[in-house]
Protein backbone atom coordinates (compact mmCIF):
# COMPACT_ATOMS: atom_id res chain seq x y z
CA UNK A 1 0.00 0.00 0.00
CA UNK A 2 1.20 3.82 -0.71
CA UNK A 3 2.23 5.68 2.03
CA UNK A 4 1.82 8.91 0.10
CA UNK A 5 -1.33 9.77 1.42
CA UNK A 6 -3.39 9.53 -1.72
CA UNK A 7 -4.35 5.89 -1.15
CA UNK A 8 -6.35 4.92 1.82
CA UNK A 9 -4.91 2.44 4.53
CA UNK A 10 -6.72 -0.93 5.37
CA UNK A 11 -7.67 0.69 8.77
CA UNK A 12 -8.85 3.30 6.88
CA UNK A 13 -10.83 1.52 4.52
CA UNK A 14 -11.91 -1.79 7.19
CA UNK A 15 -11.58 -0.06 10.56
CA UNK A 16 -10.44 -1.73 13.41
CA UNK A 17 -10.60 -5.90 13.25
CA UNK A 18 -13.19 -7.20 15.77
CA UNK A 19 -11.17 -10.55 16.48
CA UNK A 20 -13.27 -12.95 18.99
CA UNK A 21 -10.85 -13.69 21.57
CA UNK A 22 -9.57 -17.27 20.98
CA UNK A 23 -7.00 -19.93 23.00
CA UNK A 24 -4.16 -20.22 21.07
CA UNK A 25 -3.52 -23.76 22.11
CA UNK A 26 -6.46 -24.67 20.07
CA UNK A 27 -5.03 -23.73 16.96
CA UNK A 28 -4.39 -26.35 14.51
CA UNK A 29 -0.96 -24.23 14.27
CA UNK A 30 -0.33 -24.58 18.19
CA UNK A 31 2.15 -27.13 19.50
CA UNK A 32 -0.70 -29.39 21.04
CA UNK A 33 -1.79 -29.43 17.30
CA UNK A 34 1.44 -30.86 16.48
CA UNK A 35 2.02 -33.17 19.17
CA UNK A 36 -1.85 -34.59 18.20
CA UNK A 37 -0.19 -34.71 14.59
CA UNK A 38 2.67 -36.60 15.78
CA UNK A 39 0.42 -38.95 17.79
CA UNK A 40 -1.58 -40.01 15.24
CA UNK A 41 1.25 -40.48 12.68
CA UNK A 42 3.14 -42.93 15.13
CA UNK A 43 -0.53 -44.61 15.82
CA UNK A 44 -0.86 -45.02 12.03
CA UNK A 45 2.34 -46.33 11.20
CA UNK A 46 2.32 -48.66 14.62
CA UNK A 47 2.73 -52.20 13.32
CA UNK A 48 3.98 -53.93 16.39
CA UNK A 49 7.83 -53.85 15.33
CA UNK A 50 10.41 -52.46 17.15
CA UNK A 51 10.43 -49.65 14.35
CA UNK A 52 6.69 -48.84 14.82
CA UNK A 53 6.58 -48.56 18.44
CA UNK A 54 9.70 -46.96 18.90
CA UNK A 55 7.80 -43.33 20.00
CA UNK A 56 5.80 -45.25 22.53
CA UNK A 57 8.76 -47.36 23.90
CA UNK A 58 10.84 -44.41 24.17
CA UNK A 59 8.36 -41.68 25.39
CA UNK A 60 5.31 -43.22 26.71
CA UNK A 61 4.65 -40.35 28.80
CA UNK A 62 3.78 -38.08 25.40
CA UNK A 63 0.46 -39.88 25.06
CA UNK A 64 -0.40 -38.52 28.55
CA UNK A 65 0.45 -34.78 28.23
CA UNK A 66 -2.52 -32.52 29.07
CA UNK A 67 -3.13 -30.30 25.57
CA UNK A 68 -3.17 -26.97 27.37
CA UNK A 69 -1.65 -23.92 27.60
CA UNK A 70 0.83 -24.96 30.24
CA UNK A 71 2.04 -27.97 28.82
CA UNK A 72 2.51 -26.03 25.68
CA UNK A 73 4.32 -23.33 26.45
CA UNK A 74 5.76 -24.21 29.50
CA UNK A 75 9.74 -24.31 28.99
CA UNK A 76 11.28 -27.64 30.87
CA UNK A 77 15.28 -28.59 31.06
CA UNK A 78 15.76 -31.17 28.59
CA UNK A 79 17.60 -32.94 31.91
CA UNK A 80 14.13 -33.41 33.75
CA UNK A 81 12.57 -35.06 30.96
CA UNK A 82 14.95 -37.61 30.55
CA UNK A 83 15.17 -38.09 34.53
CA UNK A 84 11.40 -38.41 34.42
CA UNK A 85 11.53 -40.85 31.46
CA UNK A 86 14.36 -43.20 33.19
CA UNK A 87 12.93 -43.07 36.78
CA UNK A 88 9.85 -44.87 35.30
CA UNK A 89 11.95 -47.57 34.12
CA UNK A 90 13.41 -48.31 37.61
CA UNK A 91 10.91 -51.00 39.56
CA UNK A 92 11.14 -50.02 43.13
CA UNK A 93 9.15 -51.77 46.06
CA UNK A 94 5.74 -50.29 46.74
CA UNK A 95 4.76 -47.02 48.52
CA UNK A 96 8.69 -45.61 47.53
CA UNK A 97 10.01 -43.23 45.82
CA UNK A 98 12.34 -43.61 42.64
CA UNK A 99 14.98 -41.23 44.38
CA UNK A 100 14.49 -42.70 48.39
CA UNK A 101 15.36 -46.23 46.50
CA UNK A 102 18.34 -44.80 44.68
CA UNK A 103 19.46 -43.49 47.52
CA UNK A 104 19.90 -47.26 49.24
CA UNK A 105 20.89 -49.24 46.23
CA UNK A 106 23.77 -50.80 47.20
CA UNK A 107 24.87 -51.89 42.93
CA UNK A 108 25.94 -50.36 40.90
CA UNK A 109 29.46 -49.15 41.71
CA UNK A 110 28.08 -45.24 41.24
CA UNK A 111 25.25 -45.98 43.58
CA UNK A 112 24.00 -45.02 45.93
CA UNK A 113 22.79 -41.95 44.82
CA UNK A 114 21.57 -39.13 46.96
CA UNK A 115 19.31 -36.39 44.72
CA UNK A 116 19.56 -33.93 47.05
CA UNK A 117 23.51 -33.87 47.79
CA UNK A 118 24.05 -33.96 44.30
CA UNK A 119 21.60 -31.18 43.50
CA UNK A 120 23.30 -28.77 46.24
CA UNK A 121 27.05 -29.84 44.57
CA UNK A 122 25.75 -28.71 41.16
CA UNK A 123 24.44 -25.50 42.39
CA UNK A 124 27.43 -24.93 44.62
CA UNK A 125 29.92 -25.22 41.65
CA UNK A 126 27.81 -23.42 39.49
CA UNK A 127 28.39 -20.31 41.73
CA UNK A 128 31.76 -21.46 42.09
CA UNK A 129 31.60 -22.36 45.87
CA UNK A 130 33.53 -24.78 47.71
CA UNK A 131 31.69 -26.87 49.67
CA UNK A 132 34.43 -27.26 52.56
CA UNK A 133 35.16 -23.56 52.89
CA UNK A 134 30.87 -23.43 52.97
CA UNK A 135 30.74 -25.61 55.78
CA UNK A 136 33.69 -24.16 57.73
CA UNK A 137 31.99 -20.72 57.54
CA UNK A 138 28.87 -21.72 58.40
CA UNK A 139 29.45 -24.38 61.68
CA UNK A 140 30.36 -22.98 64.85
CA UNK A 141 32.49 -26.84 65.56
CA UNK A 142 33.09 -28.09 62.28
CA UNK A 143 33.30 -32.40 61.98
CA UNK A 144 36.54 -33.30 60.50
CA UNK A 145 34.90 -36.25 59.41
CA UNK A 146 32.38 -33.84 57.58
CA UNK A 147 34.84 -31.97 55.93
CA UNK A 148 36.48 -35.08 54.95
CA UNK A 149 33.28 -36.62 53.09
CA UNK A 150 32.93 -33.02 51.18
CA UNK A 151 36.76 -32.95 50.23
CA UNK A 152 36.30 -36.20 48.27
CA UNK A 153 33.19 -35.53 46.96
CA UNK A 154 31.17 -38.17 49.06
CA UNK A 155 27.67 -38.40 50.66
CA UNK A 156 27.40 -39.96 54.04
CA UNK A 157 25.35 -43.07 52.16
CA UNK A 158 28.65 -43.36 50.29
CA UNK A 159 30.83 -43.34 53.31
CA UNK A 160 28.78 -45.92 54.77
CA UNK A 161 29.27 -48.05 52.10
CA UNK A 162 32.75 -47.79 51.65
CA UNK A 163 33.74 -47.92 55.47
CA UNK A 164 31.42 -51.03 56.25
CA UNK A 165 33.03 -54.59 56.13
CA UNK A 166 30.82 -56.81 54.78
CA UNK A 167 31.79 -60.48 54.85
CA UNK A 168 31.00 -63.33 52.15
CA UNK A 169 27.53 -62.75 52.59
CA UNK A 170 24.29 -61.32 51.08
CA UNK A 171 25.23 -57.70 51.52
CA UNK A 172 28.26 -58.35 49.35
CA UNK A 173 26.95 -60.46 46.97
CA UNK A 174 24.11 -57.90 46.66
CA UNK A 175 27.23 -54.95 45.90
CA UNK A 176 28.03 -57.21 42.64
CA UNK A 177 24.85 -58.03 41.56
CA UNK A 178 24.99 -61.57 42.73
CA UNK A 179 21.69 -63.95 43.42
CA UNK A 180 21.73 -64.53 47.32
CA UNK A 181 21.46 -68.02 46.71
CA UNK A 182 21.47 -68.81 43.05
CA UNK A 183 24.85 -67.24 41.88
CA UNK A 184 28.08 -68.14 42.58
CA UNK A 185 31.17 -66.17 42.67
CA UNK A 186 32.84 -67.86 40.02
CA UNK A 187 29.92 -65.84 37.76
CA UNK A 188 32.74 -62.98 38.34
CA UNK A 189 35.47 -64.81 37.07
CA UNK A 190 35.81 -63.69 33.31
CA UNK A 191 37.25 -60.33 33.13
CA UNK A 192 34.37 -59.11 30.89
CA UNK A 193 32.09 -60.33 33.17
CA UNK A 194 33.80 -58.50 36.33
CA UNK A 195 34.27 -55.32 34.45
CA UNK A 196 30.32 -55.14 33.88
CA UNK A 197 29.91 -55.59 37.67
CA UNK A 198 32.54 -53.29 38.68
CA UNK A 199 31.51 -50.81 35.79
CA UNK A 200 35.03 -50.56 35.06
CA UNK A 201 36.87 -49.44 31.25
CA UNK A 202 38.96 -51.94 30.01
CA UNK A 203 41.61 -49.23 30.64
CA UNK A 204 40.68 -48.92 34.25
CA UNK A 205 41.00 -53.04 34.43
CA UNK A 206 44.61 -52.42 33.48
CA UNK A 207 44.94 -50.04 35.85
CA UNK A 208 43.44 -51.95 38.63
CA UNK A 209 45.65 -54.96 37.95
CA UNK A 210 48.72 -52.91 38.03
CA UNK A 211 48.33 -52.37 41.76
CA UNK A 212 50.61 -53.72 43.96
CA UNK A 213 48.93 -56.37 45.80
CA UNK A 214 48.99 -56.72 50.03
CA UNK A 215 53.06 -58.41 49.07
CA UNK A 216 54.07 -55.17 47.98
CA UNK A 217 54.39 -56.72 43.93
CA UNK A 218 52.44 -56.32 40.88
CA UNK A 219 51.02 -59.05 39.70
CA UNK A 220 52.63 -60.72 36.54
CA UNK A 221 50.32 -61.69 34.66
CA UNK A 222 46.85 -59.18 32.80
Amino acid sequence: MSTDGLLPSYDRLFGDLDLRPADETRSVYSPAAYLADLLKLAADSADGSEAGDGLAARRPDLAEVPLDAEHSYTELPYLDIVNEVLAKQLTVPAGTDVWTHLATLPFPFVAPFSLGHERVRQYLRHLGVDPVELYRRFTPGPDPDVIARESLGLTPGDVEMVTTVLGDGTELRGCYNLDDTGDAWDKLAGVDAFRHAAGLTPAEVDELLAVPSSTGTAPSYR
